[in-house]
């Protein structure tokens, strides 16, 4: 990786710093409830489709569809060993079972799409978007069933999002663009181009906004959740790092899903929590504490696995 331990703890701070913007614009009350719930459909259903087409209507990539169809392979493979994973690791939390499944579901889903993106963006280039993409099939397929199983404590159920999600739509269409060897317009690739460059402002002004709508002092009142920081910011970063050894041997793409692997909980484990009845209280603490420590850890972890 051509980049500096500085170099990444900069791009770290320039996301703090939007995430602080955020912050403060819902505290002042410039950006309400309302506001940021449009802001994050805004980031959600335009931009980042935008940076993942961007990526591959640019013609950066140079792999070969065996080589994406391994790449996809290799994502599943990790999300497997997470889910075996947090069975070993659940119990250290000492969990009630109400919110057992919670727990499980932050240690396996990490916030690789809506945080991922902008710092994989940000460490290697637009053209590495469309390699992070990839984790997004594996991440919206189980986070939409398989997680709802988690959150709910029992029963099988898909929702519709699992075919709604921006996200996992645009990266199927994308991997359509791909394997067609499709071509777009000049004008269509620079529309993509400039809105997929709004998606790190825009996701990290949304977390900022987002943390700023919760009680400060009731997330810092359950031990469980800095041992889940741990585990989730460190311990999974180093087991799928030593899994990506095993496997990868492409250097970009080990990088890319290595750095994912590093992100702090999923925000969608307060949405699902909320929706299905988990441990909210939980699953906000988790998203917070893990969001905050994760500019401290993310090039930390980065430089230990990547770098050393």
């Amino acid at each position: 990786m051509g980049m500096s331990v500085e170099s990444i703890v900069q791009q770290m701070l320039i996301l703090l710093a939007f995430m602080v913007v955020g912050f403060i614009a819902c505290r002042t009350n410039i950006i309400d409830k309302v506001g940021n719930e449009k802001l994050n459909k805004v980031g959600l259903y335009i931009c980042q489709p935008a940076l993942v087409f961007a990526a591959v209507l640019n013609n950066e990539l140079t792999y070969s569809k065996l080589e994406v169809l391994k790449f996809i392979g290799v994502d599943c493979l990790l999300f497997a060993v997470f889910i075996a994973l947090s069975y070993v690791l659940t119990p250290l939390l000492r969990p009630t079972k109400e919110s057992r499944g919670t727990f499980r579901f932050m240690l396996i889903f990490g916030n690789c799409a809506f945080m991922g993106y902008p710092v994989v963006a940000s460490l290697f280039g637009d053209g590495a978007i469309f390699l992070a993409s990839l984790m997004t099939l594996p991440f919206n397929l189980l986070s939409y069933s398989y997680g709802i199983v988690l959150m709910t404590g029992h029963g099988l159920k898909f929702d519709k999002k699992l075919f709604l999600n921006p996200a996992f739509i645009s990266t199927l269409l994308s991997l359509v663009i791909f394997f067609c060897e499709i071509k777009a317009p000049y004008v269509i690739c620079e529309v993509c181009d400039t809105l997929g460059d709004m998606t790190i402002p825009c996701a990290m002004l949304v977390i900022g906004a987002t943390l700023g709508q919760m009680h400060i002092k009731t997330l810092f009142g359950d031990w469980r959740i800095y041992v889940l920081c741990v585990l989730r910011l460190i311990v999974i970063p180093v087991v799928a790092w030593l899994v990506c050894r095993l496997v990868v041997t492409d250097e970009l793409f080990f990088d890319v899903v290595v750095v994912q692997c590093t992100m702090p909980v999923a925000a969608v484990a307060s949405i699902l929590s909320i929706e299905y009845k988990g441990d909210i209280l939980s699953a906000s603490r988790g998203v917070f504490m893990t969001t905050v420590l994760s500019v401290v850890t993310v090039p930390l972890m980065t430089w230990l696995l990547l770098m050393h």
